[in-house]
């Protein structure tokens, strides 16, 4: 752990003293300290470190603030969240990072103990948590004339992050993620264009070019004896064109792929608000042999209702309420009830967000089916895809 380079933030010098010996202790050397968010961001600016341990109640710039500043600013580093603060409170700072596309690695309650501050910077290690030297400057928002120039200059093309089938350790599947890439480097993150694509009306043609896209790389690992099914995400914009079904289906005929080996992903974040049109095409789509997936339950207001009018066969659970449920009380109830729920509806259980050996045991025991998260793999370049599989490490 030498090589990691930590920031402590806390108003309180005694406090920062003790988590500075646990640290040096632990063996590592290069420790800063900060004593409330602004400080922390200058020191962030000026040497980024690859981890940063906050505490949340401060001064002048409390720990919920710096979490978004650091998102802002595109830090990459590790997050680790320490307080005192009522545990609900902790649990929800830690998705607001998490909504803010931080690495969290955990959160520790006050006062700190050596054992977890070991595993969560182990953790770190594992993950190979990324820094920069300096946190970058502030972009302007993206135009939607950028976006359509991505779109149509192949620079927006899919990811893919594996599945594993708990009950086999197979991977079965591998959802397809939105990444803008220019010459091998990102130009753009996800929560940068996708909100552009969708206020823009640019989502059929950004979801178009993910679906080409995933299934000529779905043949091409077929045709090298890779059996694998593909997620793709489908937005409530996507359902108002009815011919949608027919031409997913001629899509899939062309490349030589079965609709089974196809799951339509829809999220329940976005409000459908032509229901009739929307459950015509999506009908179609399980008429014709397409699996549907609710994706991010959990998070949207019309979870229940959605679950009772639309013929979903898959069911992902949001990582929100799977990382680190099996440290947090609240997190654990209101995973086990989706996953009872989604087991009494006879639907296939994934969940998202599984980060470590105890996230995997935890949801092993509750009885889900399928893991997606960096416990398994990170999503990678299709092309990258049949060397992990050959080369990937056995999970459970």
């Amino acid at each position: 752990m030498t090589s990691l380079r930590c920031l402590v933030v806390d108003d309180h010098p005694f406090q920062r003293k003790v988590v500075r010996t646990m640290l040096l202790r632990l063996g590592i050397n290069q420790v800063t300290e900060a004593s409330d968010g602004k400080e922390a961001l200058e020191q962030v600016g000026a040497e980024t470190p690859d981890v940063v341990l906050c505490d949340l109640q401060m001064p002048s710039m409390d720990g919920v603030e710096l979490l978004r500043h650091l998102g802002q600013g595109g830090y990459e580093g590790g997050v680790i969240l320490m307080s005192g603060v009522d545990p609900r409170v902790l649990a929800t700072a830690e998705m607001v990072a998490r909504s803010y596309r931080l690495t969290l690695l955990g959160a520790l309650p006050k006062p700190v103990q050596s054992g977890p501050l070991r595993e969560l910077l182990a953790r770190a290690r594992r993950q190979g948590v990324p820094s920069k030297e300096a946190a970058p400057p502030a972009t302007p928002p993206l135009s939607p004339e950028e976006v359509r120039r991505g779109l149509d200059r192949g620079e927006i093309a899919p990811f893919f992050q594996p599945m594993v089938q708990i009950s086999s350790g197979e991977i079965v599947s591998a959802e397809a993620l939105a990444r803008w890439r220019r010459e091998g480097v990102e130009v753009a993150s996800p929560g940068a264009f996708i909100p552009v694509a969708e206020e823009h009306g640019l989502m059929p043609l950004l979801t178009e070019k993910m679906l080409e896209e995933s299934l000529k790389h779905l043949s091409t690992w077929k045709s090298r004896g890779i059996d694998l099914s593909v997620s793709v995400n489908f937005s409530a914009v996507d359902l108002r064109d009815l011919s949608l079904p027919d031409r997913t289906e001629a899509a899939a005929a062309a490349w030589g792929v079965s609709p089974e080996s196809v799951t339509v992903e829809l999220t329940e974040s976005r409000v459908i608000e032509d229901l009739a049109q929307a459950l015509d095409v999506l009908v179609r789509f399980r008429m014709k042999g397409f699996e549907l997936a609710m994706d991010d339950f959990g998070t949207g207001s019309a979870t229940l209702e959605q679950l009772r009018r639309i013929p979903f066969t898959k069911i992902k659970i949001d990582q929100m309420f799977v990382t680190g449920a099996a440290s947090s009380r609240d997190r654990r109830i209101m995973l086990e009830s989706s996953v009872s729920m989604a087991q009494r509806l006879g639907l296939l259980i994934i969940v998202e967000g599984v980060e470590s050996r105890e996230d995997w045991d935890l949801v092993t025991q509750l009885g889900c089916h399928v893991v997606q998260g960096r416990y398994v793999a990170y999503p990678m370049a299709p092309e990258d895809l049949p060397g992990w599989l050959a080369s990937r490490r056995p999970l459970g």
